[in-house]
């Protein structure tokens, strides 16, 4: 079970969106990737022995947007005694793989012959 509605318009319109994609450079390259993901703003949450490194809190609100909270999103985010401004309080919510993009992506792997799979 993937936590979404199994309605026929909504499977419509969550296949309508569908947010990955392969591109292939020569032999040697091929990006796979997805929506644009709020980590690159989250530098806030980010600590200098860890900085690529997100609590999985702040992710969640990040990349929920506007919909998080039943589409209350909080003002600002707790981190340690900090509290952020959310700065995706008002954008859509970004995509994170589901089930069937998580086996396109492992499939793309499994059978890219590039050097490099990105």
């Amino acid at each position: 079970m993937s936590g979404l509605g199994d309605e026929p318009n909504n499977l419509v319109a969550i296949n309508s969106l569908r947010g990955h994609r392969a591109l292939r450079w020569g032999r040697n390259v091929e990006l796979s990737c997805r929506s644009e993901e709020p980590l690159d703003e989250a530098s806030p949450f980010a600590s200098a022995d860890f900085p690529e490194l997100v609590p999985e809190e702040a992710m969640e609100i990040l990349g929920a947007g506007r919909s998080y909270n039943g589409s209350h999103p909080l003002a600002s985010i707790r981190y340690g005694s900090d509290a952020v401004p959310n700065f995706c309080k008002d954008a859509p919510p970004q995509t994170i793989p589901g089930p069937e993009q998580k086996q396109w992506f492992f499939e793309r792997l499994l059978k890219s012959e590039a050097t490099w799979k990105i």
